[in-house]
């Protein structure tokens, strides 16, 4: 009866266990966008060159699904890289036939099972789709900061057309006061 309880808390302790790796694993990294949140809600005050950029690359959904990508190519990669570790898995079970068997001489039964396997050697197949999943990684970091790149160079481009139409604006209406001025004081001088 011991032996038993012992079986079953072992089995129960390994998969809390089991349980609570692959929980830490999805929490291992945060949500992605908080920043985008709080960057949201601030829409007062002058936009600079730099503001601007801060904000394209917090909001441009080109940047957030590249991002996400991102994420996901690291989970492949480090997935990958768990299948060079071993793996734990268990099994129980109970049975009640209701009488008493002729082998045991008990009519309640239970077996468990705990199987753990660790690949030795399967022909650099880990490897391979493990370094495979690294430069899968790399590519999207790669395709991060291209995407970057352009989105800064397009806000840039962007901003300075804008900025150079409100200076175009700005002469203007100094060379239009001036010529009022100068039109204004010609009639005061006569």
């Amino acid at each position: 009866m011991r032996l038993k309880r012992f079986l079953i808390a072992a089995l129960v302790a390994l998969m809390t266990l089991g349980f609570s790796v692959s929980a830490f694993a999805q929490d291992a990294d945060p949500a992605m966008g908080g920043d985008a949140d709080a960057e949201m809600q601030n829409v007062s005050g002058p936009f600079d060159l730099e503001r601007c950029v801060k904000r394209a690359l917090a909001l441009n959904p080109s940047m957030v699904a590249i991002r996400a990508q991102l994420q996901g190519s690291q989970f492949g990669t480090r997935s990958q890289f768990g299948n060079f570790l071993p793996s734990l898995g268990g099994t129980y079970g109970y049975t009640n036939s209701g009488r008493k068997s002729t082998t045991t001489g008990k009519k309640d039964e239970w077996a468990a099972s705990i199987n753990v396997s660790q690949p030795v050697f399967q022909g650099f197949n880990l490897l391979a789709t493990w370094q495979k999943a690294k430069l899968t990684e790399e590519s999207t970091q790669a395709s991060l900061s291209n995407v970057e790149l352009t989105l800064i160079s397009s806000v840039q481009s962007t901003f300075f057309t804008a900025q150079g139409r409100k200076d175009v604006k700005s002469g203007d209406d100094s060379v239009a006061d001036l010529s009022l001025s100068s039109r204004l004081l010609r009639l005061f001088m006569k």
